[in-house]
């Protein structure tokens, strides 16, 4: 039996997955060229916006291929939610960050309802053993 909204998910699904990929990209990438500026940062806290990002960047290939969506979408909301406004020190928090966590999280609520769809690469998970 096929749900009407299968469509729907998948779609909902990529752009979630395109959304938290740009965004861990985006961090990772250091600007170089003519107005590139060198800031001192705490080396702890650079560590952790790598490994945040890096953690981020698996999380979007797990929901492209559409594994474990349910929680892949909510794990992805939580990093993006500590990379966007927890790492940065909650001193700088602005307007925009908060819309791009509402972005987020207005994408990956409704995968956390419905799962990822019948359009994925495993659907219900993996059974083997890795």
């Amino acid at each position: 039996m096929t749900q009407p909204y299968d469509g729907f998910q998948c779609a909902v699904r990529l752009t979630l997955s395109g959304c938290l990929a740009y965004a861990a990209t985006e961090h990772l990438i250091v600007a170089t060229g003519p107005t590139a500026q060198v800031t001192i940062q705490d080396p702890v806290q650079a560590l952790t916006g790598t490994i945040l990002a890096a953690m981020i960047l698996v999380n979007a290939v797990f929901l492209a291929f559409g594994a474990r969506t349910r929680v892949m979408a909510m794990l992805g909301l939580a990093l993006y939610t500590g990379l966007v406004t927890l790492l940065p020190g909650l001193n700088s928090l602005s307007a925009n960050s908060l819309l791009a966590v509402a972005m987020v999280a207005v994408l990956a609520l409704p995968l956390f309802y419905n799962g990822g769809g019948r359009f994925s690469l495993s659907r219900g998970g993996w059974h083997v053993p890795l």
